[in-house]
């Protein structure tokens, strides 16, 4: 499985518990089904962050679009006029 930044934070930070003092001590390894349910979070962590980075590369894509459809005349753009003017 491949781990993305967050869950690599969030594994060491599981593992290890920093005392106020600074010192690290080993935190006992959780099993079973903590592991599956740690896991599971990992994974929907790293899911949407993949989603997030991806949108501004989406909206970019859907931008150039409308443009080239605005400039070449595909598409145009209503005006609205008030009556009450």
């Amino acid at each position: 499985m491949e781990l993305g930044c967050l869950s690599i934070f969030l594994f060491h930070a599981i593992q290890h518990k920093v005392k106020p003092q600074g010192e690290t001590s080993a935190a006992v390894p959780p099993t079973g089904y903590k592991e599956q349910q740690i896991a599971s979070v990992l994974t929907t962590a790293d899911k949407k962050l993949k989603s997030l980075q991806q949108r501004p590369d989406c909206l970019k894509q859907e931008k150039k679009a409308l443009m080239q459809q605005l400039l070449t005349g595909r598409r145009r753009v209503r005006e609205d006029v008030d009556v009450d003017s």
